[in-house]
């Protein structure tokens, strides 16, 4: 199922800013998912509903057909659906929606978390991820949108060589602080930010500190923090010094190391302040 928890997500689509990039190939097999109709699936004028996928806390993904085109279909209901519809449309992410439900792209690919535990990535795998990582991030960023919970199991890389940042459902526009302290999860430990653990503030810079949480990982193989227990993962988060990248990888340029450092600083304020100021260029 692993290979297949893209389809499950939703997916952040190429920027128009962004130019196409070409990945090399991280596996060389890869099986296309097979959809069973479902009896129970609801029908929407216009769709063409082929099967179920999968349910998450905020609805039920269906693969459907529309317009000439195949399709993942969310179907949903309440405040935190309607936020998360709100967001995505805002990143022109949603390619159709309407009472209760939002239609996006399809894609297929595997996680990064999965394709991780097989080895880390090298430095001509790790920069073309690494620029189109940052900027859909910016791209969300420029548009007031916290992700709020980067992690490699948040990140597609798909079959037609594309990273692509999913999973919005936790993410917010800047300065919205409803679903803040109302019961809702901010993140995942090992990719959490000191300022969120300690002040629950999540931002464009509690972001940043996650993706270089990712790019660390990506080049390492092991996030910088490892612990049994959230609790002492957090206070490693807020107190101990980054394992050394340099020590783990020598061959990785120096260059990339200080700045994936830059953005693990514990002081929000001493990590870049514009993504756009980060960048791998291929060794």
């Amino acid at each position: 199922m692993d290979l297949f928890l893209a389809l499950l997500r939703l997916v952040l689509r190429r920027p128009p800013a962004v130019e196409m990039l070409a990945v090399p190939p991280l596996w060389s097999e890869f099986t296309p998912m097979v959809v069973s109709p479902d009896p129970s699936m609801p029908t929407l004028d216009g769709y063409e509903m082929l099967g179920r996928v999968g349910h998450g806390e905020m609805g039920v993904v269906y693969q459907a057909f529309w317009q000439g085109q195949r399709v993942a279909v969310k179907i949903g209901e309440g405040e935190r659906f309607e936020r998360e519809s709100e967001i995505l449309a805002k990143l022109d992410l949603v390619l159709d929606s309407g009472p209760g439900y939002v239609a996006y792209d399809w894609i297929e690919g595997r996680t990064l978390e999965h394709m991780l535990t097989r080895r880390p990535l090298e430095a001509d795998e790790f920069a073309p991820l690494a620029k189109v990582l940052l900027a859909q991030l910016r791209w969300a960023h420029e548009r007031d949108i916290c992700h709020r919970d980067i992690k490699t199991a948040n990140i597609v890389v798909t079959l037609d060589g594309w990273a692509r940042l999913v999973d919005f459902g936790l993410a917010m526009s800047e300065g919205d602080t409803r679903f803040t302290m109302n019961g809702y999860s901010m993140g995942t430990p090992a990719y959490m930010a000191p300022e969120v653990l300690l002040k629950g503030i999540s931002d464009a810079r509690s972001d940043q500190y996650a993706l270089g949480v990712v790019f660390f990982e990506m080049l390492s193989g092991w996030p910088p923090f490892q612990a049994e227990c959230a609790m002492e993962l957090g206070m490693m988060h807020v107190r101990k010094p980054v394992t050394s990248l340099k020590a783990m990888r020598p061959e990785i340029p120096q260059e990339w190391v200080t700045q994936i450092e830059r953005m693990l600083s514990k002081d929000p304020l001493d990590r870049f302040s514009d993504l756009a100021q980060i960048s791998f260029r291929a060794a």
